[in-house]
């Protein structure tokens, strides 16, 4: 279960399972290389036709033999091809940017949108990291074996982190 709390400009607002909220944990399998880079996307949400969807997305990590890419529907998971994560466009006003991510197959076609951003740069010689991780709002469809599922402004994690180790 999730507990908890966040500020929104000085509103307290509680974080619990009866409010809606859900949490994803992230653990990847990968060995990656020596200078490595990756985009991630990671949504947990109940939709409001009351479906429970959970997808955990990348690109650039475990690219050789595969992805972790996968879709839960109502804790049914499916396996997703590669997808693709395009930044195009900024929003200067609300200085957030929007990107699209998708896949070759048409499959996966999502608007994310990003907010709020906590990030992290650092050059140690040796060790170096340069790491963007956005609340966003995600619109878009995903179709898994005939069934599709429509995000509508879902909150989620966005990421894009470069690494050098």
């Amino acid at each position: 279960e999730v507990h908890g709390y966040y500020l929104d400009q000085g509103q307290r607002v509680e974080i619990t399972p009866e409010a809606g909220f859900l949490a994803a944990t992230d653990d990847s399998c990968g060995y990656l290389s020596y200078r490595t880079s990756w985009h991630w996307l990671s949504v947990s949400a109940t939709l409001a036709s009351g479906q429970r969807v959970g997808l955990n997305f990348a690109m650039g990590v475990n690219q050789g033999f595969g992805t972790e890419n996968a879709l839960w529907v109502d804790g049914k998971i499916f396996e997703i091809p590669p997808v693709m994560f395009e930044k195009v466009g900024d929003d200067e006003q609300n200085q957030g940017s929007t990107w699209r991510v998708y896949s070759a197959d048409q499959s996966v076609d999502l608007t994310v949108k990003t907010g709020w951003c906590r990030q992290e740069s650092l050059n140690l010689v040796l060790v170096a990291s340069h790491f963007n991780q956005w609340v966003s709002s995600v619109y878009g469809t995903m179709t898994c074996e005939g069934q599709t599922v429509v995000l509508n402004g879902e909150m989620g994690l966005m990421e894009k982190h470069f690494a050098k180790w």
